[in-house]
C-alpha cells in the first residue's frame, strides 16, 4: 500500500540524501540519478547519516548530514521539491 507522504512531511525534520552511484539503476532512475532528495527523518541525523533510506519521491538514497534546503538552490529532485514546497 502506498501512502501519501506529503501529509507526513509537513512539520517533520527533512534531511538531504543522494543516490549511491554503485546502486542498481532501478534504485535511482536516470532523471534523478545525481539529484539531491528530501528524506523524512524520524530519528536523529546522527543515526541516519550514511544509511540507505527512501526519499519522499520514492528513490533510495544515502542520507547526508545536512538538512533539506528550504529554498530551491538547483540540483534538487523536482518531485521532492514539489512535495516539500
Amino acid at each position: 500500500m502506498i501512502t501519501d507522504r506529503t501529509v507526513s512531511a509537513v512539520g517533520t525534520l527533512l534531511l538531504s540524501g543522494r543516490p549511491r552511484s554503485r546502486w542498481p539503476r532501478r534504485m535511482h532512475p536516470d532523471a534523478v540519478a545525481d539529484a539531491l532528495h528530501a528524506v523524512e527523518a524520524h530519528r536523529s541525523a546522527d543515526e541516519l547519516t550514511g544509511e540507505p533510506e527512501v526519499a519522499l519521491c520514492g528513490v533510495i538514497v544515502a542520507v547526508l548530514d545536512e538538512p533539506w534546503p528550504e529554498t530551491d538552490t538547483g540540483g534538487e529532485c523536482p518531485r521532492c521539491r514539489a512535495l516539500t514546497g
